[in-house]
């Protein structure tokens, strides 16, 4: 939630997985197909998240395959044969399985206040505080600097178009409605990412 990035985290939720399931396939409550069933909710999810745009379909999906496959891989069924289930089974492995995600979204919400400020949480976090007074630009300051410059038009500005200063082309708009091809100009000023230019006469 605060750190960059996806190693971290990634790995923390595969080796619970691997957890959660190898104790479970030994044993036998856990089927080949179970496992692949939960693969297939993240798979779900994933495309939720990273491809297919808002929460629809495939996210709901995700989130029912995956408690239906948390839950199954806890009770002693055969292809959702529950003839050798126990009486009150399910439910069990129902309160099982939902007080852990609830146990989990609690901690999850709790580490996400802590990380970054107390305890051994504090380096997990980046907080230093980039001031532009030392030197800290989010942006490029190439095109800053080519205030008051001259250059010329590569094409016709209406009132956009490509500009060439210094042998270099750049995107520049003109504060004039319209400028003629190989008319020269000046940048006048450059803010909110854009290069302003006058024709000079």
């Amino acid at each position: 939630m605060q750190t960059p990035g996806i190693g971290f985290p990634l790995g923390l939720a595969i080796t619970a997985a691997l957890l959660y399931f190898a104790p479970l396939y030994i044993d036998g409550l856990a089927a080949n197909w179970e496992i692949f069933m939960f693969i297939i909710d993240l798979v779900l999810m994933g495309l939720e998240l990273f491809i297919i745009p808002g929460f629809g379909i495939a996210g709901i999906s995700g989130i029912i395959l995956i408690m239906a496959g948390l839950i199954l891989s806890l009770v002693n069924n055969v292809v959702f044969d529950f003839e050798k289930v126990q009486s009150g089974a399910v439910g069990e492995a129902l309160l099982t399985v939902t007080a852990g995600m609830g146990l989990a979204f609690g901690m999850i919400i709790y580490l996400s206040n802590k990380i970054g400020s107390k305890g051994i949480f504090r380096k997990m976090a980046l907080n230093t505080t980039m001031e532009t007074k030392e030197g800290y630009i989010g942006v490029s300051m190439t095109e800053l600097k080519l205030v008051g410059k001259t250059g010329i038009a590569s094409t016709v500005l209406r009132s956009s178009g490509k500009v060439s200063i210094n042998g270099v082309s750049y995107e520049a708009v003109s504060i004039q409605s319209f400028i003629e091809k190989c008319t020269v100009l000046r940048v006048i000023r450059y803010e909110t990412g854009q290069i302003y230019m006058e024709e000079i006469k």
